[in-house]
């Protein structure tokens, strides 16, 4: 019995225990409920010090959030504790029950007595049984962990937000997690709050110099000290036109710039940030203040944009295609915009203006040669003046010096198209006869056989007359002066013309494509146009060339040298210029086609046209009849010579009548000099100069044939000494007369060192562009590698985009 009471009262303190902890428990979770709401409002107030909000709003901006906080702290507060009670004996009795899961409430059987006493001593058995199984429950009791159910008064789980705003400002702080809370509590309105200022400034050169803009570093700050001491400042050099673009940020009041005493204000972007753009000019010095504060000065030294600068690097001249060949050489200090050729007709006001391609957009110097077929133009066979212009970005001229020359002429041999040529010169300077050049062209068509029956001249010439026959303003005008120049290329040279034409079309399309940076499938395109051109050009010029050497075997040798060109040389460094433009060496290519250009130029001059091939055939013959007349003129010249010397030997029979030899000979001088009428005739109907010595031969051999009609044998030495002497310079003058009209009187035909197409000899085929700087066999390889890795690398998508985006842009020039 007495162990029993002694487990019991053991039990009995026990209950008293977790009684005691169990009322802490309910007390503290009460407490929590009654302080979360001042806690969450202390937490944000804290977050937010630890974000430094404070620095960003003005002091009574801070002392007004001071105040709410402080308010919502203590509001809460009080509601909270105003309904706080310490739990009793029931409350902790009820928790412990609860959390145990205790049935029949046995703690509170601990604490009941019997209603009634009764002396019954099975009742008071029962009793105690009863008690005894409550206290052996109570042993079973748990206190559990405080729970104060803030989820039924924060359904919408705030108090993690502000908690994780708590954490995120604690890492943002850092070290500074103390100052900054002890400035959330301590609103500032000292000066001490006002940012020092700092600048930023650079210069901004205009975009056509290509320079990067010039950062102006921030001087050393004015001695408070000795404000009087002069500073050294360093002079920048900017270019004329240049804009600056300056920041300040924070300080006081709004910045201003001077500008050699010229004042420019700042503009306000935000809270203590102020900014300004504006053009510099011609300014020498530049200051930056704020509330009369130097914040930086420079000295500046405007670099004016100089005009640019140009000339010829020779003088214009006709090439053997009868285009105008231009060298140049122009520059400017930051890039040329465009380069022009000049043209006034002489005597007039009427300038005309062609624009040169450019090897690429703002190139500081070019050093270029331009072919121009100016052949078409109204002015061909004109005297002109002619001077190069140059601009640049700020459309500052430059000129070179004026030359006076006469713009190339087309020479037409064919009767036809000479006569096409007459009428449409007649239009472009009689535009009010245009009827009667209708009647003339009509008249030219109806005789088709004259021009090989040719279907699409015939239609052409009937075509332009009616045209003119309506009327029409200078559009039509100017129509049917193309169309006569096409038909009169037509008669003269057939196919080859056009042909011709084409290729220079496609040339200059795709040097300017190329210097433009186009797109590449847009250069693929003409390239492929360019080859299919050159073709069916070198096609037509290979007939011509092998019917001029069938027709004219004295020039065999000359134009077996141009059928010995190579279509597959000039396909090959057609490929090469392909190849450079896809590698990305735009300028490479360009002058891979510009040496193909020239050799163009050179190659048309070597083969004759139908027409240059007659004219060849007449000066063979009169060279021939030519050489005759000599022999037979040195002949005569002997006899004379024979008898002058027998009469000095026997004055005695000198007499006025003339012997029978000497009247012979009259007349074989009679008949030289009308075989020599005859060839100044021929040579006068085919066109062609004739020579002014032939004309004092002529004279020579008359006053020889009077002198030998007279018997003066002595008389007639001098005069036919002397027309002899005219016809080997007339001779002579008809043979460079040729080879003028073959382009053979000072070109490169007769040099050992050239090739027919005037090209440097190295060895077999053309050359392809060795003189040229320009990527060679190795270097193409390794380029043609390194495309193909950035295509390879670009296909693998699974890498870090900046890489992708570098290998785009690599690839977007390509």
């Amino acid at each position: 019995m007495k162990q029993r009471e002694i487990r019991a009262s053991a039990i009995v303190r026990a209950l008293r225990r977790k009684f005691l902890i169990t009322r802490m428990v309910l007390f503290w979770e009460r407490l929590w409920l009654a302080l979360w709401p001042a806690v969450g409002v202390a937490g944000l107030f804290i977050a937010l010090s630890l974000l430094d909000v404070w620095t960003l709003v003005t002091g009574w901006v801070h002392v007004v959030a001071l105040l709410a906080f402080a308010g919502a702290v203590g509001g809460a507060l009080w509601r909270g504790l105003s309904g706080l009670s310490m739990p009793d004996g029931e409350d902790a009795r009820r928790r412990l029950e609860t959390q145990s899961e205790l049935l029949h409430r046995p703690l509170t059987t601990l604490e009941d007595t019997l209603a009634t006493a009764s002396n019954d001593e099975g009742t008071r058995e029962l009793w105690r049984l009863h008690r005894r199984r409550a206290l052996a429950s109570a042993r079973r009791l748990r206190i559990g962990f405080p729970s104060p159910g803030l989820a039924r008064f924060d359904a919408r789980a705030l108090r993690a937000a502000v908690a994780l705003l708590v954490v995120i400002g604690g890492s943002v702080a850092g070290g500074e997690s103390w100052q900054r809370l002890a400035s959330g509590v301590a609103a500032s309105f000292a000066d001490e709050r006002v940012v020092a200022a700092t600048v930023e400034a650079w210069v901004a050169p205009p975009t056509y110099t290509g320079l990067p803009p010039i950062l102006l570093k921030q001087p050393e700050p004015v001695d408070s000290e000795a404000p009087e001491t002069p500073r050294s400042l360093e002079t920048i050099q900017v270019p004329a036109g240049s804009e600056l673009l300056a920041k300040v940020n924070g300080g006081r009041g709004l910045p201003a710039l001077s500008l050699d005493q010229r004042a420019v204000p700042f503009t306000v972007v935000e809270a203590d940030v102020y900014e300004l753009r504006t053009a510099i000019d011609s300014a020498r010095h530049m200051v930056i203040s704020q509330s009369d504060q130097e914040l930086g000065a420079w000295r500046l030294d405007t670099v004016p944009d100089l005009a640019p600068t140009i000339a010829f690097n020779g003088l214009p001249v006709e090439t053997q295609r009868a285009a105008l060949r231009i060298d140049y050489s122009a520059d400017d200090d930051y890039g040329l915009a465009a380069v022009k050729l000049e043209i006034r007709l002489a005597e007039t006001d009427k300038l005309e203006e062609i624009e040169f391609v450019l090897s690429g957009p703002n190139v500081r110097t070019s050093n270029d040669t331009v072919y121009q077929d100016l052949t078409p133009h109204a002015w061909a066979g004109l005297p002109v003046h002619v001077r190069l212009r140059a601009d640049d970005q700020m459309r500052q001229s430059g000129f070179s010096e004026t030359f006076d020359i006469t713009l190339p002429e087309r020479r037409f041999r064919h009767p036809v198209a000479k006569a096409i040529i007459e009428q449409r010169k007649r239009l472009a300077s009689e535009p009010e006869a245009r009827q009667d050049i209708a009647r003339a062209l009509g008249a030219i068509a109806a005789a088709p056989g004259d021009y090989y029956d040719d279907y699409v001249a015939f239609l052409t010439l009937n075509s332009a007359r009616r045209r003119l026959e309506r009327g029409g303003g200078d559009a039509v005008v100017n129509d049917v002066r193309q169309m006569l120049w096409d038909t009169a290329l037509r008669i003269e040279d057939g196919a080859l013309s056009i042909a011709e034409r084409e290729v220079r079309m496609l040339e200059q399309a795709l040097l300017e494509a190329l210097a433009q940076d186009a797109p590449p499938h847009e250069i693929e395109r003409l390239m492929n146009e360019l080859q299919e051109a050159l073709d069916r050009y070198l096609q037509a010029l290979t007939q011509q060339a092998l019917q001029a050497a069938e027709d004219t075997a004295g020039l065999q040798a000359i134009e077996s040298d141009i059928l010995s060109l190579s279509r597959d040389d000039l396909q090959r460094l057609l490929d090469r210029a392909r190849e450079l433009s896809r590698m990305g060496s735009k300028e490479a290519a360009r002058e891979l086609l510009s040496q193909l250009r020239d050799i163009l130029e050179n190659l048309r001059a070597g083969v004759m046209s139908s027409q240059q091939r007659e004219a060849q055939r007449q000066g063979q013959r009169n060279l021939r009849d030519l050489g005759e007349l000599m022999m037979r003129q040195q002949q005569l010249l002997d006899r004379s010579f024979r008898r002058a010397q027998r009469d000095m030997q026997g004055p005695g029979r000198r007499g006025r009548q003339p012997m029978p030899d000497a009247r012979a000979d009259a007349g074989v001088q009679e008949a030289l000099r009308r075989m020599l009428g005859e060839i100044m005739r021929r040579l006068g109907e085919n066109g062609g100069d004739i020579p002014e010595a032939l004309g004092e031969g002529e004279l020579s051999m008359r006053a020889a044939r009077e002198a030998l009609a007279r018997n003066r044998n002595d008389q007639a030495i001098g005069p036919q000494t002397n027309a002899l002497e005219s016809l080997r310079a007339g001779a002579g003058a008809i043979m460079q007369q040729m080879l003028s009209d073959i382009g053979m009187d000072d070109g490169p035909m007769g040099d050992d060192d050239v090739d027919p197409l005037g090209r440097p000899m190295q060895g077999a085929g053309i050359d392809t562009g060795d003189d040229v700087k320009v990527p060679d066999k190795a270097s193409l390889q390794k380029a043609r590698e390194i495309l193909e890795e950035l295509h390879r690398r670009a296909s693998q998508r699974t890498r870090p985009p900046p890489e992708l985006d570098y290998i785009d842009r690599l690839l977007k020039r390509f």
